[in-house]
């Protein structure tokens, strides 16, 4: 405020002879850049024949108003700073974010011109097996990579019904495995199955499937038989 009041303490003065009036007022100097005005109530009737004086003094500082206009206008500057800084690192960090953020692309193929690919977004891992007609990609007479004691046909299991079917995620469809696809996909490539005996049957799986293309060369094995290296020389893989 342009105004200050300053309030000084009750003082108790001596009554004057003769009191015409309550109010009394004197004003300092008008030249001065500081004008303080005093207003004097004169309280009568006080015990012991004194005044009761409560002198309020006004300050009028005139250099108080482009003081306050200068750091209100500053204050605005400021949060106009901040407002515009917030809203660049908010930009810069969705614009991150965005980039970031992407959906897979399912690779072509042959079928995939079909519609058997129904979406670009898919959990491979959520789904059903489904009955599939169109039978397996291989058999235990058209593949001698199966050992003797997984060769169930062999064995004398009595139903081929388990081998009519096939693996359907729930939020698309995936096209019938492509041996001759796979082999030129990663052709100069290395391709590892690390784990126990389920990883070997679909070590044993993948090649049935490629040797239809290519027959695999075992380049490698240890004593135990248990870590080999296959290679199908033509694809280099």
């Amino acid at each position: 405020s342009s105004l200050k009041a300053k309030y000084k303490t009750i003082q108790y003065l001596r009554q004057p002879a003769n009191t015409d009036s309550l109010f009394s007022s004197s004003s300092s100097s008008s030249s001065s850049s500081l004008m303080e005005q005093q207003l004097t109530l004169l309280l009568p009737n006080s015990p012991k024949g004194a005044n009761n004086v409560e002198i309020l003094e006004y300050a009028s500082l005139p250099s108080s108003s482009s003081s306050s206009s200068s750091t209100s206008t500053h204050s605005h500057r400021t949060f106009v700073k901040f407002f515009v800084y917030f809203f660049l690192i908010f930009f810069t960090y969705y614009f991150i974010i965005s980039s970031l953020t992407f959906s897979p692309i399912s690779p072509k193929s042959p079928d995939s011109a079909s519609g058997n690919v129904s979406s670009a977004k898919c959990d491979l891992f959520t789904g059903d097996w489904i009955p599939d007609p169109s039978g397996p990609l291989y058999t235990n007479l058209s593949c001698h990579h199966i050992q003797d004691f997984q060769n169930c046909l062999m064995n004398g299991r009595p139903d081929v019904k388990y081998l009519f079917w096939r693996w359907k995620p729930r939020d698309c469809d995936l096209p019938r495995f492509t041996p001759s696809q796979f082999l030129h996909t990663v052709k100069n490539k290395w391709l590892a199955f690390i784990g126990d005996s389920i990883a070997r049957n679909h070590v044993q799986s993948l090649i049935c499937i490629l040797s239809q293309v290519e027959e695999v060369v075992e380049i490698y094995h240890d004593k135990e038989f248990r870590s080999k290296i296959w290679r199908f020389p033509s694809h280099n893989f």
